[in-house]
């Protein structure tokens, strides 16, 4: 029997979802943003400092390949996702 976390996560593949995940900084953050983007679940969007999220994420040994950061300093970055 499958959990309820797979039952879940089998609705979401493939859908096309976009989830904005703020606290790109924060290694559970960018574990998660990592499972979401490698099982197709979610496009995700990590706003914040990208050179913050880059640094967070090489300590935590995370690649942010498919994953979108987003620099909160460039406004018109931001206008997409309002």
């Amino acid at each position: 029997m499958n959990s309820v976390i797979d039952q879940f996560a089998a609705g979401l593949q493939g859908q096309g979802h976009t989830l904005v995940l703020p606290e790109g900084n924060d290694e559970r953050i960018l574990n998660a943003a990592r499972i979401l983007c490698d099982r197709n679940l979610a496009h995700v969007v990590l706003p914040g400092s990208v050179d913050a999220i880059q640094a967070a994420a090489v300590r935590a040994g995370v690649p942010t390949g498919g994953l979108s950061l987003i620099n909160i300093a460039d406004a018109d970055s931001l206008d997409a996702y309002a």
